[in-house]
């Protein structure tokens, strides 16, 4: 027994060496006491249990006992109380009971410090492996520092290809992959967290001065009004809490409808804390919801802009953003509206007047809003911002979404514009009218025509040029002069271009002209200007020679042959023009030529077409219209105008028009002259004479 006391006396003491050997101190000490007291008792038990024995055995006869083998009882086992007297398995089952307790206790005071040491020695490991992949990576990675124009431009921490972040020095592939896999990046110093740059490594990434972050993720310190701003994540500056970040500009639809941006400002000289705030929008019905929570690290520069997108807006703008929200779209819809609220710190309002609004907009058919709504962008590519105030060098902010926004050209994180409507221009093409009679006695002649840039919302810029082109009817072939400029500056030119034909042909003409302002017309007129050239000895001339209007009854129209030979009108009509038809536009039906048929003129003779009048050569129910003014052309058999007469405010005519006659006058050719002037070769008669001559 004595034996097994022992060993148990040193078991424990190894235990309890082992398990401590690495804390020391105090807390050594007390668990050690702990381990004395129960080796003593073991020890004890043991002695006492092999005493015991000495004492039940009475001595032999014979033995001789030594003075230091006479066994003296000690004061305090004579004092002790009398207890029973228990077995070895007894006390051996109280120890281990007792060792189980005090390996409880020693378990609840080491575990927090194993922790803290274990989280040290993994600390200092992590330290180790860290300064080991620098000290590699600058071994491995040395050519770059010396190496001249490696990044001429910069690389993009947040953009750049594996390829380019391998120029960077300590960086290898596969670094490279890990900063690729671990964007965005608001600063450098963000590079601490990818495995393998330590603090050594980035010092030299900045030393070298080739890596960077774009300024939309890393703000500048103390940003201008007017230069963009930062806002964003906070990078290690501090920022302060306040109630007065304003909602400077929107915009509801740039090219494309997804383009919804709204843009905050901070008008402080600190940089704002966005953290746990959110943007929320109301439908113009009234119904609230929410856009999206800003981040927790949110920032917003002093004097510095902080702009929020839709996340299907064009890259442009996604590159700008500082946050990008799915639940953004605004409405462009000019029947609708929405109202913008900023918020602090709160996921949702329940409506317009909850105080944790820092600021609203609403806009268009809103049914929330400061006073008044903000107009709504009337176009694409506009925007609504908050009026700047050049004197005070800064936004206005009367309380009055009305007197507050204007109309901008968008400037998205940049000091807001005024939008300014061009000057209306002249976009209308110029117009050309030609002045051309239908039969050419000679090869050589002049074809009139003028162009004229016509005044119709805006002043028009001038003629600038034309370009004129001719074809002979039967070859179907245009050809055409080169441009001709317009040599002092007009809304219109008159222009004689001298032409050589050939007789018993038919030319087509049109113009094509251009003004100052860049507006170029079609080739005119529509249905080309025609002309034919008539030898005089084919040439069968039939001239209108009077007219009476009314009354109705006795309206007539007499024609008269001045030549020498009778002329078959079989093909031959008249066609009439109103008042408000254009020279330019086609004639209208007055008598078919089915009425002419088989019909014949003779020779210094008249044909008399009326609607009762005895004796006419053709009875036709002829209508002209008594509220207007008119003209009448007779054609030949191949369409040819051979002669036409128009009178008051009629726009077709020859030169100039003739007068207007009342009932019972006619307008009666001056003996049988023609000088194409209508003007020179009618009168007022107050006695017509149909088919007996002038």
């Amino acid at each position: 027994m004595f034996t097994a006391g022992l060993i148990i006396a040193v078991f424990i003491g190894y235990f309890s060496w082992s398990v401590l050997a690495s804390i020391g101190g105090d807390f050594v000490n007390k668990v050690l006491s702990y381990t004395d007291k129960i080796g003593a008792k073991i020890f004890t038990a043991s002695v006492l249990n092999n005493a015991n024995q000495f004492v039940d055995a009475p001595p032999m006869p014979g033995d001789i006992l030594d003075e230091e083998e006479i066994i003296v009882e000690p004061e305090e086992i004579k004092d002790a109380p009398i207890v029973e007297k228990k077995s070895t398995q007894d006390l051996l089952d109280d120890i281990q009971e007792k060792l189980d307790i005090i390996n409880q206790q020693v378990q609840e005071l080491i575990t927090p410090q194993n922790t803290d040491i274990q989280q040290e020695n993994i600390k200092e490991e992590e330290n180790n492996k860290e300064e080991f992949i620098d000290e590699n990576n600058q071994e491995e990675e040395t050519v770059k520092s010396v190496e001249e124009n490696i990044c001429p431009g910069g690389i993009n921490i947040n953009t750049a290809s594996n390829e380019d972040l391998d120029k960077i020095v300590g960086v290898g592939p596969a670094t490279a992959q890990k900063i690729i896999g671990a964007r965005p990046f608001y600063s450098l110093k963000d590079l601490l967290k990818v495995g393998g740059i330590g603090e050594k490594t980035l010092q030299e990434i900045i030393n070298q001065s080739c890596a960077y972050i774009e300024s939309g993720l890393y703000p500048p310190l103390a940003p201008s009004a007017s230069s963009g701003g930062g806002g964003g994540a906070n990078s290690g500056a501090s920022c302060k809490s306040v109630n007065n970040i304003f909602i400077t500009e929107f915009q509801v639809e740039g090219e494309t409808i997804d383009d919804d941006w709204v843009e905050l400002y901070n008008p402080n000289n600190n940089t704002a804390c966005l953290g746990g705030w959110s943007i929320q929008k109301a439908s113009s019905t009234g119904n609230i919801s929410k856009i999206k929570n800003f981040g927790k690290d949110a920032v917003i520069s002093a004097k510095g802009y902080f702009l929020i997108t839709n996340n299907s807006a064009n890259q442009e703008l996604l590159n700008l953003a500082d946050m990008t929200a799915s639940g953004l779209q605004l409405s462009s819809d000019p029947k609708s509206g929405n109202t913008i609220y900023l918020v602090g710190k709160k996921d949702e309002i329940a409506n317009g007047e909850d105080p944790d609004i820092i600021d609203k907009v609403g806009f268009g058919l809103a049914k929330d809003y400061k006073v008044l709504p903000a107009l709504m962008p009337n176009k694409k590519n506009r925007s609504t911002g908050r009026i700047w105030d050049e004197i005070a060098q800064e936004y206005k902010n009367t309380g009055n979404n009305s007197a507050d926004f204007e109309i901008d050209t968008p400037t998205p994180k940049a000091q807001n514009e005024k939008y300014i409507e061009p000057e209306p221009t002249d976009t209308t093409p110029p117009e050309v009218v030609f002045n051309l009679d239908a039969i050419q006695n000679s090869p050589l002649f002049d074809v009139g025509f003028t162009i004229i840039d016509p005044f119709i919302t805006v002043t028009p810029s001038g003629i600038a040029s034309y370009i004129f082109r001719w074809e002979e009817s039967e070859e179907a072939e245009w050809y055409q002069d080169g441009s001709i400029l317009n040599t002092v500056s007009s809304s219109d030119m008159s222009v004689f271009r001298s032409f050589t034909g050939e007789y018993g042909k038919t030319y087509n003409f049109q113009v094509q002209a251009n003004d100052l302002a860049g507006n170029i017309s079609d080739w005119l007129p529509d249905i080309p200007a025609t002309t034919s050239v008539v030898s005089p000895a084919s040439q069968q001339i039939i001239l209108i020679n009077e007219i009476q209007i009314l009354p109705v009854e006795q309206r007539f129209v007499e024609l008269y042959n001045p030549g020498d030979s009778d002329i078959d009108l079989t093909g031959w009509y008249l066609q009439r023009k109103m008042q408000d038809t254009k020279a330019s536009d086609s004639w209208g039906s007055f008598v078919s030529s089915t009425n002419f048929d088989n019909k014949t003129i003779l020779a210094n003779g008249y044909f008399l077409i009326s609607r009762k009048i005895i004796g006419s050569d053709i009875l036709s129910d002829i209508t002209i219209s008594t509220k207007e003014d008119n003209a009448l052309a007779l054609k030949n058999s191949k369409g040819i105008i051979i002669d036409k007469v128009g009178w008051g405010l009629v726009q077709d005519f020859e030169v100039n028009p003739a007068l207007v006659p009342l009932s019972g006058q006619s307008i009666t050719r001056t003996s049988w002259i023609d000088t194409d002037d209508n003007s020179v070769d009618f009168i007022i008669s107050d006695t017509p004479t149909p088919k007996l001559g002038s």
